[in-house]
């Protein structure tokens, strides 16, 4: 969730923003508005899938080889658009270390697209994301979008599946 806070006087944040006792010039409360807008627009929103394990703690994580998902949800008429930013994020990330596969779904007439990808471990997927030209790529994604990323582990399952 994004917040700001100016001389502790307002709280922004995507939820709802609060005045304290104190006010803010009317300057002041215009410009960080549009500040949060322009940031709010050039971004897609992420959720946690898990808020009790957030991904960026999952990016921190010593692991082996994970599975990364990332459910998009697109604004109505934007899917070729997601997916061209999505292929241009991709083609960065397919040649960063310990970067294995990635797949795109998209759901049956649905504006829900999931990506699967593979990576040697998290810390390779967070270095990829941390790529000022993927952050500057991603930022690209249709106004609206929705993100909730999360890593996984195969696992085996005795009769049914190999990790």
């Amino acid at each position: 969730m994004f917040h700001t806070v100016f001389d502790n006087s307002i709280r922004i944040s995507t939820n709802q923003p609060s005045i304290n006792n104190t006010t803010l010039s009317s300057s002041a409360l215009l410009l960080s508005y549009i500040i949060f807008s322009l940031r709010r627009s050039k971004m897609p929103t992420f959720y946690d899938l898990d808020p009790k394990k957030p991904f960026r703690q999952q990016l921190e994580e010593e692991t082996g080889t994970v599975v990364f998902t990332n459910t998009f949800t697109i604004p109505e008429g934007k899917i070729d658009e997601a997916l061209a930013t999505w292929k241009r994020t991709a083609e960065i990330l397919k040649y960063c270390p310990g970067f294995i596969s990635t797949q795109m779904h998209q759901g049956v007439d649905s504006h829900i697209l999931i990506n699967v990808s593979v990576w040697e471990s998290a810390h390779h997927l967070r270095d990829g994301l941390n790529r000022e030209d993927f952050k500057a790529v991603a930022e690209s994604f249709p106004q609206g979008t929705q993100c909730r990323a999360h890593l996984f582990r195969r696992l085996h399952v005795e009769g049914i599946c190999a990790a």
